[in-house]
């Protein structure tokens, strides 16, 4: 049970965070990718389809760094360099 509230717990934070932080949200993903957390509590979590968690926080992180990229207030785009 304590495997469980973990791991749906780091993937809400990270989900949640990376959208404000993206390295938090890297942080959470490289933690899963290392733990594995569908195979080291096979009994509590399973092996299902539905247990995507570093997907959820990988698309969360990608879609802050694309929203950072290209922020209203930076007219530079994700280049860097703005058009002149």
């Amino acid at each position: 049970m304590k495997a469980l509230i973990f791991v749906y717990g780091m993937t809400a934070f990270g989900a949640f965070v990376s959208l404000f932080d993206p390295f938090y949200g890297l942080l959470v993903y490289v933690c899963f990718a290392i733990i594995r957390p569908d195979f080291m509590w096979r009994w509590t979590i399973g092996q299902t389809a539905d247990n995507r968690f570093s997907f959820i926080v990988g698309s969360a992180l990608i879609f802050a760094g694309w929203c950072m990229a290209w922020a209203p207030g930076s007219w530079a785009g994700p280049g860097g360099r703005c058009c002149s």
